[in-house]
């Protein structure tokens, strides 16, 4: 989960990028994004947030999203939705959506999503933002295994969000890979906590900006 690597999006430019061992540079078309020299301030944000959360110490509401329009998790969502809340009932929506293809097709999949940009560099969909999406996760992790996995899209997601804002993502496309963590759990445990044994799933997962807004897509193939 830590392996985030960034690739030159087709038909677009490179651009001039700080390299943390050679200083200004032309960046190839693929490179590890701990090249990068914002790498260990983002770690520090990154593991800062992390912490927070799990002590309870941060709750995570987006300041630019009016009360009405929040959804700050799939709980406070589906009530609303069921109210009539188009946004709440978009977000259980995406979300049934995302669980029935990731529970049935575990092989030659592509998901597509498009978020909004906030003014603070965090995306938002459906009423909920990025950060609320990894507090969730976070909180709801059901084992140290699952755990880790979750604060590495953590730090990958703070990862991402520095690339945006540098403009990076505007040329290239940030790739995460995420293998099924055989080598630390047993097939009953991953059994448990829902991964497909048949196949071992990779998730491929790219992220690029198009038009201002974020967009990621996602593919399932066997491992």
């Amino acid at each position: 989960m830590e392996n985030l690597a960034v690739a030159a999006a087709p038909n677009k430019h490179l651009t001039l990028v700080e390299d943390i061992e050679t200083g200004p540079s032309v960046l190839p078309l693929v490179f590890e994004s701990t090249r990068l020299n914002v790498e260990e301030f983002v770690l520090r944000q990154a593991n800062r947030f992390i912490g927070k959360v799990l002590v309870g110490h941060e709750v995570v509401v987006s300041s630019e999203l009016k009360d009405e329009e929040r959804n700050d998790s799939l709980r406070d969502a589906i009530p609303r939705g069921a109210e009539g809340d188009p946004a709440a009932d978009a977000l259980v929506e995406a979300n049934i959506i995302a669980d029935a293809g990731e529970r049935t097709i575990k092989v030659g999949d592509v998901t597509e999503i498009e978020e909004e940009v906030s003014d603070s560099n965090d995306t938002h969909q459906h009423g909920q933002t990025g950060r609320q999406r990894q507090a969730n996760s976070l909180l709801s992790a059901e084992s140290l295994q699952m755990l880790e996995r979750v604060e590495a899209e953590a730090r990958n997601n703070f990862r991402i969000n520095a690339y945006r804002r540098m403009g990076l993502l505007d040329n290239y496309w940030a790739i995460v890979t995420s293998l099924t963590p055989r080598d630390v759990m047993t097939t009953k445990e991953l059994e448990k906590n829902h991964f497909f044994t048949k196949t071992m799933s990779i998730s491929v997962q790219g992220t690029t900006v198009m038009d201002g807004k974020s967009r990621t897509e996602t593919a399932l193939v066997a491992g």
